[in-house]
């Protein structure tokens, strides 16, 4: 039940219609035709909650529009995303598999094609959206001579599942989850590739890999190498020129495109980028434009750091390339990368490798240790990189050097004029800073969970149930307290630590980094037991029977701190009571109250000067001993003397009497 109006079928399968996703029929309040399906996300690839969000109360036209979406527990029981939305009006105007299709006329293209999907987008710009799923497979339409409608878009990262065909070199190359929303330009440039291969019948490029399409893309230019010698319709060539231009500030609006006419006649003249005389050989790059290098760079980061330190580069673009203007930029950084560190110091390579990069391309992506992704696409990277039981280690440290290094601002600042340095700048320092957190709530995890609000918790102590509010954390720890094996471990792991704070929960930081150096077991469990009542205090949250017995079986050790037998007694008797009326905070002042502790304290401390005072004065005893065996032994002595002496004398007296 997602919303609580739209209950997924999980046994009726929708194929085709997601988009490449899992799609699932849809029964709205028990309606059995409602029109609608479900589109399940994969589990380390989120939805686009902002999109959802925004487009809650929108409809926008020619567009499978989201009506609803809520996270409940998929196939194989795990959580997943379920985003509602229409069925799709037909088939998808690119059969699934299918590597060729029956060619459109230009006037179907321009028609029933070019000017919906302009409409749509054009809606979506109004509202500061993208699509970033715009591709063959995921368009649709109910027949031939009918218009098309753009599929499902908000059930996965923006252009995850895009192929390196469809986006702009400088999309292409960034990890999958790490191209960020982009800008309504990207769209404009998937929907001209998706124009050319209706009107070729055919992918362009459809036998190379994705490192080879780049390559291909950044030598040629998007439209020679896409187009290639295809015969194209004289308006649809004039239309693809634009929509396929390098710079996405050249591209056509989608309210021009609406208008092909007006579209066609907008020409942006662009110089083609100065090709050097003879290629440089960069990793497995040949290289002969700034862009080809700026990528050959990013690819091999450690051979071409080394490159600009030997001077091979600087050379290669004063005399091949006839860049002086370009090598004296690269110089400056090269000089800054001596100061930085020694020859061996690959942390400066690396910086020194990224400011290159944006100098020599403009358009790219920030490249850290041949990795590539926009600022907005860390959040997906990180979930990507750093999911329990799907930990890409190499790229959570690659991750972690960057958010420490603070490289977004840096490489901001090299490219203010095509981005908001300042958001940057204030975005870096805040990442840094939550990354920076001592103990359990803070380092990458709760980076992650900072970045995707719609993250469930990932603790292997919920097994499966979907946390995403930190009001639902109790009553799903309540729920695993309720299986035994979930008995042995303690209540709080790491991963909630991060998740909590990332939720906003910035009061239990204290405890969190004391917790996470805690040596003593009854110490380490009365701090758990003080983060969760204060959760069940501040939460309203309700009674926590088995929650409240687990913590009472951890909490039995902390019970004999208490030096008092009788304390210690009735706080053992007490403790399983307590549980079971599900009150944690009642339970933490059993064996958390100050007052009382103090009081056990002072009196282990009078106890202790009495047993002290016993112990002085049988040691004075122990000590006088051999002189008051010594005294006994001559009063002794002198009293049986006394006492023969007495004997005679009476002996004496009678027989003078006698």
């Amino acid at each position: 039940m997602i919303a609580g109006q739209y209950t997924v079928d999980l046994t009726q399968p929708i194929p085709g219609a997601g988009g490449g996703m899992d799609a699932f029929a849809v029964k709205h309040r028990g309606d059995s035709r409602s029109g609608l399906m479900a589109v399940l996300s994969h589990p380390l690839a989120l939805p686009r909650g902002t999109a959802l969000n925004a487009l809650a109360s929108t409809q926008v036209d020619h567009l499978l529009t989201p009506v609803a979406h809520g996270l409940d527990i998929g196939p194989g029981g795990m959580p997943g995303w379920f985003v509602i939305c229409p069925l799709p009006p037909g088939p998808a105007i690119w059969p699934a598999g299918a590597t060729t299709v029956r060619p459109w006329t230009e006037a179907e293209l321009l028609m029933y094609l070019l000017r919906p999907a302009a409409i749509a987008l054009a809606q979506l710009h109004a509202s500061h959206l993208t699509h970033r799923a715009i591709r063959p497979d995921n368009i649709f339409r109910a027949a031939p001579g009918e218009t098309i409608t753009l599929g499902n878009a908000w059930s996965a990262p923006p252009a995850a599942a895009q192929s390196a065909v469809f986006e702009p070199p400088y999309s292409a190359v960034c990890l999958p989850h790490g191209r960020g929303d982009g800008d309504i330009a990207d769209d404009v440039y998937a929907l001209g590739v998706t124009l050319l291969c209706l009107a070729t019948g055919e992918v362009p490029m459809a036998t190379l890999d994705a490192e080879a399409i780049v390559a291909r893309k950044l030598e040629r230019g998007s439209f020679a190498a896409l187009v290639g010698n295809a015969r194209l319709p004289p308006t649809i060539a004039d239309l693809l020129t634009g929509m396929l231009a390098e710079d996405p500030e050249h591209r056509p609006t989608p309210a021009m495109l609406a208008d092909p006419v007006a579209a066609r006649a907008r020409r942006v003249a662009a110089r083609p980028p100065r090709r050097a005389q003879r290629s440089m050989e960069l990793g497995a790059i040949s290289v002969w434009t700034a862009r080809t290098l700026a990528h050959a760079i990013g690819r091999a980061p450690e051979q071409g750091a080394r490159m600009l330190r030997l001077g091979v580069i600087d050379t290669w673009l004063r005399r091949q390339l006839g860049d002086s203007g370009l090598a004296v930029r690269l110089e400056e950084f090269t000089r800054q990368r001596g100061v930085d560190g020694d020859n061996t110091d690959s942390q400066a390579d690396m910086v020194l490798a990224a400011r290159v990069v944006a100098i020599l391309d403009p358009l790219a992506p920030l490249w850290w240790r041949g990795l590539a992704l926009w600022p907005d696409g860390l959040g997906g990277v990180l979930v990507e990189a750093g999911q329990p039981g799907a930990v890409n280690q190499p790229m959570l440290e690659a991750l972690h050097e960057l958010v420490d290094l603070e490289m977004f601002a840096a490489w901001g600042k090299l490219r203010a004029e095509r981005c908001d340095a300042g958001a940057l700048r204030a975005d870096a320092a805040v990442h840094r800073q939550v990354m920076r957190q001592r103990g359990w709530g803070g380092g990458l995890a709760a980076l992650r969970y900072a970045l995707n609000p719609m993250l469930p918790c990932a603790s292997p102590l919920l097994a499966g149930q979907a946390v995403v509010r930190k009001t639902e954390l109790l009553p799903a720890l309540d729920a695993a307290a309720a299986r035994p094996e979930s008995r042995k471990f303690a209540p709080l792991d790491p991963e909630i630590a991060a998740f909590l704070v990332a939720r906003q929960e910035p009061t239990l930081q204290s405890d969190l980094a004391k917790l996470a150096t805690a040596r003593d077991p009854s110490a380490a469990v009365i701090l758990q037991l003080r983060i969760l009542a204060g959760l069940q205090e501040r939460l309203h949250a309700p009674k926590l029977a088995h929650l409240a017995g687990w913590c009472a079986e951890l909490a039995l050790p902390a019970v004999q701190v208490w030096r008092s037998r009788t304390r210690r007694e009735q706080a053992s008797e007490a403790l399983p009571q307590r549980a079971s009326a599900g009150n944690l905070t009642a339970m933490l002042r059993l064996i958390d109250d100050p007052v009382l502790m103090a009081a056990d304290a002072r009196g282990a401390q009078a106890a202790a000067v009495a047993v002290q005072t016993i112990d002085a004065e049988m040691a004075s005893l122990r000590a006088d001993a051999p002189s008051r065996r010594a005294y006994a032994k001559r009063i002794g002595a002198e009293l049986a003397t006394a006492i023969a002496v007495t004997g005679l004398t009476a002996s004496a007296v009678l027989l003078a009497l006698g």
